[in-house]
């Protein structure tokens, strides 16, 4: 795994320099927040309660 935390670091780095890429990198988290809480509504998780798993 050392290999991953290297391309980790290294990535978080490019982004952290860059507002172009730390915008893409906001709005994927909120993209993907979204989609976990869609899924948990629709296996008939309360929507609250699924917003706040997600």
């Amino acid at each position: 795994m050392p290999a991953h935390r290297a391309f980790s670091a290294r990535r978080r780095t490019a982004v952290e320099a860059h507002p172009d890429l730390q915008e893409c990198e906001a709005l994927k988290g909120v993209s993907l927040t979204a989609s976990v809480a869609q899924a948990l509504s629709r296996r008939c998780a309360p929507v609250l309660t699924a917003r706040a798993a997600a």
